[in-house]
């Protein structure tokens, strides 16, 4: 029975007060109207109920102008919300534009159905479309072990020249030796490159060797639905996980 690996693998108050003695342009008209004719005024009080009436008018438009503020909270929740519909935008963007882009010799498949689309001709139809599909899925299966297996030999590379390196010059830091590992391989790398690309496919390639290497290469022929690039981003916890599994620690 083979070993099969159970490890947890799989974003102020408002100082706007108006003054008593403010009054908006309707209130203003009435006050000019109280004082030029007088006997359109029944009483005096009929007068500080004008200017009480403009007063609470004023107010009342400042308050409405007034902005409505929302609680930290809220905008806090409205942004996260925010940020991941713009990355679910940017993924089905980025999905329709690749679909809708025709690459180079691109042609219809449209003769997969057999020509005789006859009732009885379906079943043998399907079934050759199913083992079609299988074969797709093993190739698939082969090129994720693939790319496992050349990034796990990459890695062991590394590390043994870095070691030559060490060893060649003493008191040399691993740092200084790993850096110059970089420097000599981008003299040998085409345009494009960049050292930082270098460095950060190097450092997961590293990962992969020393997984396997404690756990034994023969695993990566078991890998099945992993990439590289998914079991490079393995935490450490996972990484020891797995190698106890393995009785490796």
């Amino acid at each position: 029975m083979q070993d099969q690996v159970t490890s947890p693998i799989v974003i102020e108050d408002d100082a706007s007060e108006n003054n008593d003695d403010e009054r908006t342009p309707d209130a203003s008209n009435r006050s000019a109207n109280v004082q030029d004719n007088p006997e359109n005024t029944p009483n005096e009080n009929s007068g500080n109920d004008s200017q009480d009436s403009a007063t609470n008018d004023g107010n009342n438009n400042t308050a409405q102008n007034r902005p409505l503020r929302r609680s930290p909270r809220h905008s806090s929740r409205q942004s996260v919300t925010s940020g991941n519909n713009n990355r679910e935008h940017n993924i089905l963007q980025g999905l329709l534009q690749e679909l809708s882009t025709p690459v180079r010799g691109e042609t219809i498949e449209n003769n997969e159905v057999a020509e005789d689309d006859s009732e009885a001709s379906m079943p043998k139809t399907l079934a050759r479309l199913f083992q079609k599909a299988c074969r797709a899925e093993t190739r698939a299966t082969k090129a994720i072990q693939e790319e496992i297996s050349c990034w796990y030999y990459y890695g062991k590379a590394y590390e043994e020249r870095v070691e030559e390196i060490k060893n060649a010059r003493r008191g040399v830091s691993d740092q200084s030796a790993r850096n110059q590992v970089y420097d000599d391989t981008m003299e040998h790398l085409p345009g494009g490159f960049t050292k930082d690309t270098l460095r950060k496919k190097t450092q997961r390639a590293v990962k992969i060797y020393k997984l396997f290497r404690k756990i034994g290469v023969d695993k990566i022929k078991r890998v099945i639905s992993y990439s590289a690039n998914a079991i490079s981003k393995l935490t450490t916890t996972q990484i020891r996980a797995i190698e106890q599994h393995f009785g490796h620690v």
